[in-house]
């Protein structure tokens, strides 16, 4: 019998070997049964380091005491290293979401808008590409978009480049999150 595989089959099975996977989550793969999603890291501590190898995943960022994420180191290996971030729990009081670079050699690029709740205002901003290795949303003013909804995208764009695309929403007049 003679089995004639889409591209899509082919490439699945490509990954698949690369990784090493069964025979049998290989067969599931070609016949269709079990179609490999995108991973969802869901971060409920006060810290969070992500590795190269989770690179493309989703990460739900569930915490209202705040939550420091630490990326991988943005080098050549890395190039092509991203993920989703969504706040879905709104930040209390004080407390503060950073998404900070492994080194501060590493800098954000691109740009973050900001839009208030229930309001006809918005900002986009851009961050300084001589000191900006961080992106800090919260604090007890939350204008830096500590709401619940934001939704942005990191990415390992060259060594010591992050490049950041998104939005997030505050309650009161939008400042920069970039630090």
């Amino acid at each position: 019998m003679t089995t004639t595989l889409s591209s899509k089959a082919i490439n699945q099975l490509s990954v698949a070997l690369a990784d090493n996977t069964t025979n049998d989550e290989v067969r599931d793969l070609l016949d269709g049964s079990k179609v490999p999603h995108r991973p969802i890291i869901t971060v409920t501590s006060a810290t969070k380091t992500l590795t190269a190898a989770q690179s493309g995943s989703l990460v739900v960022l569930d915490l209202a005491t705040g939550i420091v994420v630490t990326l991988p180191e943005a080098n050549s290996d890395n190039v092509g290293w991203y993920c989703d971030f969504v706040i879905k729990t709104t930040f209390s009081g004080s407390n503060v979401l950073s998404i900070d670079a492994s080194r501060t050699a590493d800098l954000y690029y691109g740009h973050l808008n900001l839009e208030v709740t229930n309001a006809a205002t918005g900002k986009a901003f851009f961050p300084d590409q001589s000191d900006d290795d961080k992106i800090v949303c919260g604090g007890s003013d939350a204008t830096t978009g500590k709401m619940a909804g934001g939704y942005f995208r990191v990415e390992i764009a060259a060594a010591n480049v992050l490049v950041v695309n998104g939005t997030l929403q505050a309650a009161a007049t939008p400042a920069t999150p970039f630090a």
